[in-house]
């Protein structure tokens, strides 16, 4: 009995331990670097670029339909110098899209949602700008985030959604002189084709079942221990003559 009571009086630590291992906390924001998007996925222009209108389509290498799109231009693929014609910020030799139209910004549409997204921008014209980045899904706008002004130069905007319900982001700059801007891959985070648990979720179910099963031991061995015959309890053998 006690052995019972003591395993029901330890299934709420348990419960606990396995409740936080399953309501991990939502995050949804924009995110400073390339590092904390924790990127799984990638657009790479050095493989598929634009074909020189205001929209197209290109796969992931995970294989997720991405369509680029802004009506007010036209996207023209470049190589940043040297060798190419791109004299920016990029690395040399970097592939990139340059939105050659002033006005509007660029949408990112997936075919499937995702979690998170990320790219680096460089002003086309140079002085201060400010980036500006929106995740929404379907109509519905998530978040708006702005970085900047930052000098002429390279900027990353990024957005990240724990719940993977991103289906568009939105990107754009505000600058003095135009707002066309040139971007290099698009970093991805995909959802898993299938679920695998998070590791600080493994971690607090494996606590919590090595605390009930040490507790057991304790209990089994403590209750077995009661029915051993106590040695002071045993009748004395009668002294030798």
């Amino acid at each position: 009995m006690k052995l019972r009571t003591r395993i029901f009086a330890a299934s709420p630590l348990l419960s606990l331990a396995l409740f936080g291992a399953l309501a991990q906390p939502a995050f949804a924001g924009s995110i400073a670097n390339l590092a904390a998007l924790g990127a799984n996925d990638l657009v790479d222009w050095s493989i598929s670029g634009s074909d020189n209108t205001n929209q197209f389509t290109t796969l992931s290498n995970g294989g997720v339909s991405v369509t680029t799109a802004e009506p007010n231009s036209s996207f023209a693929n470049y190589i940043q110098n040297p060798p190419g014609g791109w004299f920016g910020n990029f690395p040399p030799g970097t592939h990139i899209i340059y939105d050659q139209g002033p006005t509007g910004p660029i949408t990112f549409t997936f075919a499937t949602a995702i979690k998170g997204f990320g790219l680096t921008i460089d002003d086309a014209v140079g002085g201060s700008y400010t980036g500006t980045i929106q995740e929404l899904n379907g109509v519905n706008v998530m978040g708006s985030y702005s970085t900047g002004p930052s000098p002429y130069g390279l900027m990353f905007l990024g957005v990240l959604d724990s719940t993977a319900d991103i289906t568009s982001v939105v990107v754009g700059t505000s600058a003095v002189t135009n707002n066309s801007f040139a971007f290099g891959n698009l970093s991805l985070l995909d959802v898993p084709s299938s679920t695998t648990p998070e590791p600080g979720s493994v971690g607090c179910v494996f606590l919590g079942l090595t605390a009930l099963g040490c507790l057991a031991r304790k209990c089994a061995k403590k209750t077995f221990s009661t029915f051993l015959p106590r040695t002071w309890d045993s009748p004395k053998a009668p002294a030798s003559s």
